[in-house]
């Protein structure tokens, strides 16, 4: 399920490399203190530590998450560029050109950074955040073997903290892609993302809808038969559907 949310306009201020400088002075080198009412679920955190590893590997337990790029990409690339007039989606990035340049995007639960090695290379500054340590070590080490530049930072936080070290509004974009369904508290999750967000920013949720159908084939086929992704590493109750997603987001 893929859906995205524009926030209503306003004038619209791009910053980079020197947000991120400013965005590592309030977190110099890490934290996951999480706030009394907290969107991490402790359970979940670990399930990931044990996959760490594997995160990078493409036919390995993360294959599913890899191959979705193919998707997520260059439907979040052309869903910018059509709302902020950035460049053009029908160009050839790998020949250098970058469409996202000067966009402002955080990553919420990017893991090790498939998605967030992705945007940085299509110019957007991106600050990618997750609460799993191990995750972040790694996306940092591969971020270094990849020679990517200081448009892309991470860190070991959760979505809170970021709201309420550096301010509402503080994004042009705020992608958070297959993790609603690994958060402790989903509407606060919602909330803290809706106010990261500028006005007149975007918000991309991707996510497993609640069905019977998704019951079936996301946890006990894909689990248990095929195998694609590791075992109890989804539950079925956590799951949210698209109308539940925008209930959620016009309440604000």
């Amino acid at each position: 399920m893929l859906l995205m949310h524009k926030l209503t306009s306003a004038a619209s201020t791009f910053l980079s490399v020197s947000f991120l400088r400013k965005f590592t002075a309030f977190f110099p080198s890490y934290f996951s203190n999480s706030t009394k009412n907290s969107t991490v679920d402790n359970e979940e955190i670990k399930r990931f530590s044990n996959l760490s590893q594997t995160w990078w590997d493409e036919q390995g337990p993360m294959k599913l998450l890899h191959s979705f790029n193919s998707v997520r990409v260059p439907w979040i690339k052309d869903t910018v560029v059509l709302q902020f007039g950035k460049g053009s989606s029908n160009i050839n990035t790998s020949f250098g050109y970058n469409p996202l340049n000067g966009v402002k995007i955080l990553d919420v639960g990017c893991g090790a950074g498939i998605m967030s090695e992705s945007l940085a290379r299509l110019g957007a500054t991106v600050v990618g955040i997750d609460a799993n340590s191990e995750g972040i070590a790694l996306a940092k080490e591969h971020q270094r073997l990849a020679g990517l530049g200081e448009n892309l930072k991470y860190f070991v936080c959760d979505v809170e903290s970021v709201a309420q070290s550096i301010g509402e509004s503080s994004f042009d974009a705020i992608v958070a892609s297959e993790i609603i369904e690994h958060v402790n508290d989903q509407t606060l999750f919602i909330n803290h993302c809706v106010d990261l967000v500028r006005s007149g920013g975007l918000l991309f949720f991707t996510t497993i809808n609640k069905t019977i159908w998704s019951k079936i084939f996301a946890i006990f086929v894909a689990e248990n038969v095929l195998r694609l992704v590791p075992k109890g590493i989804h539950e079925w109750n956590k799951f949210f559907s698209p109308q539940d997603l925008q209930v959620n987001l016009e309440r604000r």
